[in-house]
């Protein structure tokens, strides 16, 4: 290590300009970092239902709905019904969006004198009079194919549905663009994933760039209050900063783009990175040689190990959600936080003591702050060796009284539960839900000859099962027409009872454009599709359950049924949580436990700096069950952040009192490693802790919740670390 360290001083200025050189190539690639919400695209291409998702979007032309709503007092009037047909023909021209529906081009089928015609509801080329609507008006709020799918009841309310195949993020922007040109006096609001996604990016983007610069503030504040000099407050910064810019940099090099979990590297390089520079930086004034060279080697020989194994260690925990996890989005959270919690270790021991060592400080006031801080944690040391039984005591009640709220935590991965109860999102579902039974479609696949009467019959059966269940509604497929063009035809709302009246019903269909949306070419497979709410709860996870088991009693070697859409997806997401927490958890608990054996040289002693985790991770979760906080894609990763800081806290406590012990009895060596190293946890408790409760104003609940958790986390874990582990040491010590 002091070879090392002298390398380290010896080249400063060398290390200075390589940090400077690689920071500026970092930030031009980040002007190409992009951002993804779409949570579906980050389970394995494997899952069977983002398989058939995929399949589906690319046989009948997408399985992605951007929905326009236009809200008027009477969408049947002659302007709205204008403007209705002026955005159906603009927003076919936008690439991405292989069909659009609406009242001015949607396929009407009735019955006429001459016998059965099949044309539009609203001729688009002849747009009748005011009167001509008014009939029109009647016409189609009595006929159950338009009423509530397609134009709300009362008449107020209608939608234009682009299906969408492309980019949904940039379709979804063209649409927004060319409704915003329109300049229409009607009301119109936009509902859909696409939509959402674009919401959600947005607000990341603006949570980056907003709430990081306060909270960065925050931490500015808390580390100048705790040295008192404000290059000593920029150090941290500094790393923390390099440290992000560097990962969010590669990842753009990588083409891998920003999601709801990776947002939050920045937060998380702040609060496990910074401790890295902290600590260097408090060594650094712990010694006493007035050559600024000189006290930069020597500190960082003193630290560099320590810092080394916690940055180890701490990796460990967050590498453990590339194996533990189902979810490629996190995944990358663990490779990409693991390297910027590297690039934060390297350059605390490298950018950092190349500064303290190029700049001379005047002795003036620089260590009162930190020496005030010094004094506390002294006294805070003598009442712990005072009082080391009830230390020990408390902090079992308070673990176990924490432990009860866990059998309150509940998975959830409710995409409308992102958004805050009055975003513009929560009111365009509301409106769609209050109208059209909601925005999201689930889609069942129908393989079979669609020709045969016992084929369409079992898709009639499923249509009218889905209507039993609550929270689906309007089931939509080729049924819809048959049924229609049969009771044209004078024969009834039903099924054909042959296939040669099917065959011609399916004659008269040809080359309609409706018709590609349901049934493929050679009409062996088609398309079921029904709405849902936005919102993915206990009713959801009943439906799929439902719709599962209907499904699996019903195929046959005839037709078979496949089930897919979004509330499956998100089914599969809620899964694979729990999995996720499990297995991540365990084996960053394991791997951790076998660094620990290293650096101590016993078990028992390795026990013992697990415990502020296991207390951190009885108050994280205890906090979530009492404060009814579910586990979501974002709180998830507390778990292991939880881990990754309470060893942190821990090594570096049992690594100074190692060497405090050997020169001082256990009372003197505990004292003196809360005094010093105690300060240095401490600072980096209040600094990180402080500044992330600015993410409470964040646009995007999970992450008010995240930074409302990792607030609870950084102080469980600096208390335990400052207090529980030395009790317990004490009386450890005693009892030999």
């Amino acid at each position: 290590m002091r070879l090392l360290s002298t390398f380290i001083i010896k080249n400063r200025l060398l290390i200075i300009g390589l940090v400077c050189v690689l920071s500026i190539i970092f930030a031009i690639g980040l002007r190409n970092i992009k951002v993804n919400a779409d949570m579906a695209s980050y389970l394995p291409e494997s899952d069977p239902a983002v398989k058939l998702l995929d399949y589906i979007g690319e046989k009948y032309g997408g399985n992605s709905l951007g929905i326009v709503i236009v809200q008027t007092q009477d969408v049947f009037n002659l302007k709205t019904i204008k403007s209705i047909d002026y955005l159906t023909r603009q927003f076919k021209q936008i690439e991405g969006i292989t069909c659009v529906t609406s009242l001015t081009n949607i396929l009407d089928i009735k019955k006429t004198e001459e016998g059965l015609e099949i044309g539009k509801l609203i001729d688009e080329d002849n747009i009748p009079d005011q009167e001509g609507l008014n009939k029109i008006r009647d016409y189609a709020l009595n006929k159950t194919i338009y009423r509530n799918r397609l134009v709300s009841e009362d008449g107020k309310t209608t939608l234009i549905i682009c299906r969408i195949d492309g980019d949904k993020s940039k379709v979804a922007k063209d649409i927004e663009r060319v409704v915003k040109d329109a300049n229409l006096e009607e009301k119109i609001y936009f509902a859909g994933l696409p939509f959402q996604l674009n919401t959600i990016n947005d607000l990341i983007i603006r949570d980056l760039k907003v709430l990081m610069p306060f909270v960065a503030l925050m931490i500015l504040i808390v580390l100048y209050l705790s040295f008192g000099n404000l290059m000593n407050v920029i150090l941290p910064l500094l790393s923390v900063g390099i440290s992000t810019l560097w990962t969010l940099g590669f990842m753009a090099t990588l083409k891998i783009p920003l999601t709801v979990i990776t947002n939050t590297i920045p937060a998380i390089l702040m609060a496990v990175g910074s401790a890295y520079a902290i600590h260097v930086i408090c060594k650094y004034f712990e010694e006493k040689e007035n050559d600024t060279n000189l006290r930069a080697q020597n500190s960082l020989s003193k630290v560099i190990a320590p810092v080394c194994l916690a940055a180890l260690t701490t990796i460990i925990g967050f590498v453990s959600f590339i194996f533990g996890s189902y979810l490629i989005m996190i995944q990358q959270f663990g490779i990409f936080t693991s390297l910027g919690i590297f690039i934060a270790f390297i350059i605390s021991i490298t950018l950092i003591p190349a500064i303290l060592g190029s700049i001379k400080y005047k002795e003036t006031n620089k260590r009162q702050n930190l020496e005030f801080v010094n004094s506390l944690m002294e006294r805070l040391g003598i009442w712990v060796i005072n009082h080391k039984k009830f230390v020990c005591i408390f902090g079992i009640i308070i673990g176990l009284g924490f432990l009860s709220g866990i059998p309150f935590i509940k998975t959830k991965v409710d995409f409308l539960d992102y958004f805050k109860p009055k975003s513009s999102i929560r009111v365009t579902e509301g409106i769609m839900e209050r109208n059209f039974g909601g925005s999201v479609p689930v889609q069942i696949l129908v393989k079979g000859d669609l020709q045969e009467p016992e084929v369409l019959n079992a898709i009639k059966e499923l249509h009218n099962f889905l209507d039993t269940l609550k929270g689906v509604h309007h089931p939509q497929s080729i049924i819809d027409l048959i049924e229609e063009m049969n009771d044209a035809m004078g024969e009834g709302k039903k099924i054909p009872d042959t296939r040669e009246k099917i065959s011609n019903l399916y004659f008269l269909l040809e080359g309609e454009e409706t018709l590609n949306q349901l049934i493929n070419e050679d009409k062996t497979e088609g398309l079921i599709q029904a709405m849902t709410p936005g919102a993915y709860n206990k009713e959801s996870e009943f439906v799929v359950k439902k719709i599962q088991e209907y499904i699996k009693s019903k195929n046959n070697h005839i037709y078979q049924f496949e089930f897919t859409g979004s509330p499956l997806v998100y089914e599969h997401l809620n899964k694979s949580l729990l999995k996720s927490q499990l297995y991540s958890l365990v084996i960053a608990i394991v791997s951790i436990f076998i660094c620990l054996v290293f650096l101590t040289r016993s078990a028992i002693n390795s026990l013992i700096g697990l415990i502020p985790i296991f207390l951190s991770l009885s108050m994280l979760f205890g906090s979530m069950g009492i404060l009814r906080i579910p586990l979501d894609v974002a709180t998830v990763l507390v778990g292991s952040i939880c881990i990754g800081i309470g060893i942190d806290y821990s090594i570096h406590f049992l690594n100074r009192y190692y060497y405090e012990r050997k020169n001082k009895n256990s009372e003197m060596a505990i004292l003196n490693t809360i005094k010093y190293t105690g300060s240095a946890i401490m600072v980096n408790v209040l600094t990180v802790m402080l500044g992330f409760l600015i993410l409470i104003f964040s646009n995007l609940v999970p992450i008010t919740r995240f930074g409302i958790l990792l607030g609870i986390t950084m102080l469980s874990s600096g208390l335990g670390a400052t207090t529980l582990v030395p009790a317990i040491i004490l009386l450890r010590e005693r009892a030999k």
